[in-house]
């Protein structure tokens, strides 16, 4: 699991027992939506590691719980490969993912697919809708309305992102951040940690501005490291929203001095994370949470370093990092 590069993040790497389990369930998964297309794709799929992602960010999660967050994270995969490689001067293509993204919505907002127009990635829809389904399982209609918010707004985030990047402009690293934060992926991956344990954290809690501030800084530490880990690649397609790149054009430095003043970003957000955390047990007093509460909360706050350890560790091991 090494890159070379020590991003100094005191998180344990875990693994859930389960992962060959949930590799062979996705692949089976995939195939019965249409969305691998024979050996090729298989291997392709491999090389992506997501089932290791999903096994190292859901480490508790066993069983059918792994399952559906790994087939959650593999189908987030495809949509994201799918809007970030639109060619925005492709009027058709445009089309088509703006017709994608709003028939995903549609079905978030619980619009049957039979009610809409089909559109090019049906396989897509007819997944989503499934996982939809199986996500919602045991799980409350707060914690549905939340996921379903976070998946809608990277699902249109994303597709505005897809406007920018055929430019080959430079964005600021102000800008950069705010881009961060509108495309980052957290906003569902997190709640995953939820379901992948069977457990809720109170809304309370979440409506906190402490927990609002320790989500901003988990963000900057996942979308960071994952830069330092896919500089290359990027590089390679011309896509400089990359932190590495900004910092290097941005400051007129070498690469090497860009990923080392990544990881001097990537520092102060552990360590804003780390003093936020250390609060929490005041805001829980505040709060009034029962003592079941603040097991939950404790669940989620180390389900969100299990995911920042995830990016650390499975990024030398993805194709989606590695290969060019």
């Amino acid at each position: 699991m090494s890159s070379g590069v020590d991003f100094d993040l005191p998180f344990p790497h875990r693994c859930s027992p389960d992962l060959e389990t949930a590799r062979l369930h996705n692949l089976t998964w995939l195939r019965s939506h249409g969305l691998l297309e024979g050996a090729a794709d298989e291997d392709r799929f491999q090389e992506m590691a997501l089932a290791e992602v999903s096994a190292y960010a859901y480490p508790e999660a066993r069983g059918a719980d792994l399952d559906v967050v790994t087939d959650a994270v593999t189908w987030i995969a495809i949509a994201d490969d799918l809007l970030d490689r639109l060619d925005v001067h492709d009027e058709g293509a445009l089309r088509q993912a703006t017709a994608f993204t709003q028939a995903c919505v549609d079905l978030v907002e619980g619009t049957p697919l039979g009610l809409r127009k089909p559109v090019e990635q049906m396989p897509l829809l007819g997944a989503l809708a499934d996982l939809l389904g199986r996500l919602a399982d045991g799980m409350s209609t707060q914690w549905q309305r939340r996921f379903a918010q976070g998946l809608r707004e990277w699902l249109w985030s994303s597709l505005d992102m897809s406007y920018f990047r055929p430019h080959g402009a430079y964005l600021s690293l102000h800008m950069y951040r705010i881009l961060c934060r509108e495309t980052n992926g957290n906003r569902f991956f997190f709640p995953l940690t939820e379901r992948a344990g069977g457990f809720e954290v109170p809304t309370a809690l979440l409506a906190h501005p402490l927990i609002g501030a320790v989500h901003q800084a988990a963000d900057e530490m996942v979308a960071f490291v994952q830069a330092v880990h896919s500089a290359r690649v990027e590089e390679s397609r011309g896509d400089h929203h990359n932190l590495v790149l900004v910092l290097q054009h941005e400051r007129r430095c070498s690469r090497q001095e860009a990923i080392t003043a990544a990881l001097h970003e990537i520092a102060a957000a552990r360590d804003l994370f780390i003093g936020l955390t250390a609060d929490l047990p005041a805001v829980y007093d505040s709060l009034g949470l029962t003592v079941s509460e603040r097991a939950s909360a404790e669940r989620y706050i180390n389900g969100v370093r299990d995911i920042v350890a995830a990016a650390r560790d499975y990024g030398p091991e993805s194709s989606r990092y590695t290969g060019v």
